[in-house]
């Protein structure tokens, strides 16, 4: 990453690479298998980082919810939180959906929300992303 900052939108979250190239594990620090699609809440989890500044408390959007699983919590730091649609025994009810990956060379941000039009549109989405923009720039 040459000290670069690097958003990590929707898609980009999931486990589309194999293992062996350790994508998912430097970069995201986990990522989804699964996801449902329905309206859910957003909830922010740490209102005091600078990617969070300005969006709602909470707010409701339309989308794919990504059951997110960090395998690396401890190189994270969680911003924001949907519930997990339909959890089973043994599975935490709050799912990961905004965090940061704390790089050693770069600023991560990791965005599961933005199937389509519908969060695309939504303000507090498009808050998220200029705000992840921004802190990305500074490293």
């Amino acid at each position: 990453l040459a000290g670069k900052g690097v958003v990590l939108l929707h898609a980009a979250t999931w486990y589309n690479w194999p293992l062996e190239t350790k994508y998912n594990d430097e970069f995201v620090c986990g990522g989804a298998r699964g996801h449902g699609h329905s309206d859910f809440p957003f909830t922010v989890t740490n209102p005091t980082h600078p990617v969070m500044a300005g969006v709602p408390a909470t707010f409701t959007v339309n989308d794919e919810s990504y059951n997110v699983e960090l395998t690396r919590p401890e190189g994270t730091e969680i911003l924001g939180t949907i519930p997990r649609q339909n959890p089973k025994p043994g599975q935490s009810a709050i799912l990961p959906s905004v965090w940061v990956v704390k790089h050693p060379q770069a600023r991560v941000v990791c965005v599961a929300l933005g199937h389509d039009e519908h969060s695309h549109d939504h303000a507090a989405y498009q808050k998220i992303l200029l705000n992840a923009l921004k802190w990305v720039e500074k490293k």
